[in-house]
């Protein structure tokens, strides 16, 4: 079946993605444009991990009504529960981008789950790179010694 090690290391590449799209997402709307928007609806699908949470907003910029949503890839239902905790009609501000309003990201706070699963992904990169390393001074070391 393979190393465990290895494949729970698989199982979490998605939400080490998930979190690293969210980052970039955040960093890129720093400086967009912030306007309120009302929430529409929110959801949380699974019956264990992973939790998809999304987040249903409408917005508006100028005369134009825009629609959007965040979603998260979560390992605890509470933390997915977390990004859907607003009722529907409540304000929450959101970031557009000023030359495609109709791109949006609602920066919701992160939760503890997601540094948790990147935290172990580099610890295990960081493992497995110096197993390597270990790896290969041995086989020189063998090889050495063999002659």
């Amino acid at each position: 079946m393979g190393e465990p090690g290895l494949h729970w290391l698989v199982k979490l590449v998605p939400y080490v993605l998930g979190f690293l799209r969210e980052q970039w997402h955040r960093t890129v709307s720093r400086y967009w444009e912030t306007t309120l928007a009302t929430v529409t609806d929110g959801t949380v699908e699974g019956d264990s991990p992973p939790y998809m949470a999304e987040l249903f907003y409408v917005y508006h910029v100028g005369a134009s009504t825009f629609s959007g949503s965040l979603w998260r890839r979560c390992l605890l239902r509470s933390s997915a529960n977390k990004v859907v905790h607003f009722p529907r009609g409540a304000p929450i501000s959101v970031r557009y981008n000023p030359r495609k309003p109709e791109v949006s990201y609602a920066p919701i706070a992160l939760s503890f789950d997601g540094f948790v699963v990147a935290a172990f992904l580099v610890a295990g990169l960081l493992f497995l790179g110096a197993f390597g390393v270990v790896q290969h001074y041995y086989s020189e070391v063998r090889d050495r010694i063999s002659r």
